[in-house]
């Protein structure tokens, strides 16, 4: 089943009174239980094809389509983690998830036993009192997985959720969240991430969209069926990224 469809979506805008395209008729869909990762070129769009989907920005033209249907607004059935963490400062871990959850006009009992639910989910457990200046970046993101999660999507959308984050903490944390989708405790039906990194996209992805310089098209796909847990060091895993690099370069000399 393909739970969402972007039909020839463009995005123009006009800046110092030129007009210019970010993505130029991009056709993109994403099956139920697929974990779709979006690469291209710095600059190329991937971030708003994100936005787009998650129905946050209107196409200049073209539609994007959920569950077969027009979405006319943001989608409430799909939840967003973004690089920055986007936290409330004044907030401590549990209110901040609980905001989210206000929002989508949950009872304070029910705020407080999901937000709960979810903050061990991700890891945790005894920092609900904390506030974002007394944590991590880890921990920030692990705030951000928890409020995204908390209010229980079906689609999840990533925005380059690991690069603000060093190395050793980005890997952990890769890895817990593939454990997690792969478990079956989570109401997510599909994912779609946007990354620059090409080993994380193997190393997440099922299907791999890549995007051309600016203004955006896709130029090809990679199926990703390497089973996981996956070895990055492994011939099948660098065949693949050897093809990606490819690919990515050539788009972007093309143009």
């Amino acid at each position: 089943m393909i739970l969402l469809e972007l039909k020839e979506v463009t995005k123009a805008y006009i800046e110092k009174g030129k007009h210019f395209s970010a993505i130029d008729e991009i056709d993109l869909a994403v099956k139920e239980g697929e974990l779709v990762v979006i690469v291209g070129p710095s600059g190329s769009g991937k971030s708003t094809v994100v936005r787009i989907a998650a129905g946050l920005v209107p196409p200049t033209k073209g539609q994007v389509f959920y569950k077969g249907q027009p979405l006319l607004g943001p989608n409430p059935n799909a939840s967003i983690v973004f690089q920055n963490f986007a936290l409330i400062p004044w907030l401590t871990v549990q209110e901040n998830i609980e905001l989210v959850l206000e929002a989508r006009g949950l009872p304070p009992r029910q705020r407080i036993r999901t937000a709960l639910k979810y903050i061990d989910l991700v890891g945790l457990d005894s920092f609900e009192d904390a506030y974002p200046r007394e944590l991590s970046g880890g921990m920030k993101q692990r705030v951000g997985f928890a409020r995204a999660l908390a209010v229980e999507p079906e689609i999840l959308f990533m925005d380059e959720p690991f690069s603000s984050l060093d190395v050793l903490t980005a890997a952990d944390l890769r890895e817990e969240f593939l454990k997690l989708w792969t478990s079956g405790k989570l109401s997510i039906r599909s994912v779609v991430m946007v990354t620059h990194n090409i080993e994380e996209a193997i190393f997440m992805s099922d299907r791999i969209v890549v995007l051309s310089a600016r203004p955006s098209k896709v130029v090809g796909e990679i199926e990703v069926s390497l089973p996981r847990p996956r070895d990055t060091h492994s011939r099948d895993f660098e065949s693949i990224m050897d093809q990606l690099y490819s690919l990515i370069v050539s788009s972007h000399i093309s143009k």
